[in-house]
């Protein structure tokens, strides 16, 4: 799998401490949504499924956004498109334009 590279990778790290603030509430959704997209497998799921129960939302959010680090070096496209389907369509439309941005230079 690999992890995020240069761009990609330093987009996602300015995004993530709003990207945990904005889908904290709702991350038993995102992560079905990125499972059901073949981002993240069972283990991630059940892992992150562990925290939310154990530790709480907030811990839950963090452990997903630290993994998804870890999908690909392609995988940030995808995981806007994720966002866009679970109504976070304005802040993909924030990570949308940087990534748009890093293919023009």
């Amino acid at each position: 799998m690999g992890r995020m590279q240069g761009g990609h990778y330093d987009i996602w790290r300015r995004y993530c401490k709003e990207l945990k603030e904005e889908i904290k509430e709702n991350v038993g959704e995102l992560v079905w949504a990125l499972f059901s997209d073949n981002i993240i497998n069972d283990e991630d799921k059940a892992q992150t499924e562990k925290r939310k129960a154990s530790e709480g939302n907030q811990e839950a959010t963090k452990y997903l956004i630290g993994i998804l680090f870890d999908r690909g070096n392609d995988v940030l496209p995808r995981i806007i498109q994720v966002l866009k389907q679970c109504g976070y369509e304005h802040f993909a439309a924030k990570l949308d334009a940087d990534v748009k941005a890093l293919l023009n230079h």
